[in-house]
């Protein structure tokens, strides 16, 4: 463990006791100042211990029933879920709002959350579908320009333009895949 300690140490100036050039009767005052200073000694039980723990990962879950490996594995996972969460910034545009309540910026929140579910399960249902029917791409773009694996929000980008052209040439490759088992 490090020993450390702060002390009072007493700091010592030395002025003229009055204004002018200084001779050989000038008189001096001593001010004396206490300032703290810190002091440390390290012991060779830290350098022992620290020994001991470098290169230790420390991995912590709250589900007992998961071995080591599946732990690393589901944390390995975890980039996946904040581009999820990126997504709240970015494709839904979430910024600071004005709301007094604070019930109120949970509600907004909670519904942005229910929209980032729906949306990540529209994804991995046409993610299944594609699978089941042996698709690699999708005409998700306007231009019909394929895409694999569909983006996060590409299907929903595709119905919306879809939806604004009046033109289901894009979609119908998407509904089918989404929509036939």
């Amino acid at each position: 463990m490090d020993h450390r300690h702060c002390e009072p140490e007493n700091h010592h100036q030395y002025t003229q006791s009055s204004a002018g050039r200084p001779g050989k009767d000038t008189q001096y005052v001593r001010k004396t100042r206490e300032r703290f200073g810190i002091h440390w000694q390290m012991c060779g039980e830290t350098f022992a211990y620290d020994d001991r723990t470098d290169g230790i990962f420390p991995l912590m879950t709250n589900d007992e029933s998961l071995s080591v490996r599946e732990a690393l594995a589901a944390y390995k996972r975890q980039p996946a879920l904040e581009k999820r969460h990126e997504q709240l910034k970015t494709v839904f545009a979430v910024m600071p709002v004005n709301l007094k309540s604070h019930s109120r910026i949970e509600a907004f929140l909670f519904l942005y959350f229910v929209a980032l579910l729906v949306e990540s399960l529209i994804e991995r249902e046409l993610h299944r579908r594609m699978k089941t029917q042996n698709l690699e791409s999708l005409p998700l773009y306007p231009e019909g320009r394929r895409c694999r694996p569909p983006p996060p929000n590409g299907c929903l980008i595709s119905f919306a333009m879809s939806a604004a052209t009046g033109s289901s040439k894009p979609m119908a490759r998407c509904i089918n895949a989404s929509t036939t088992n």
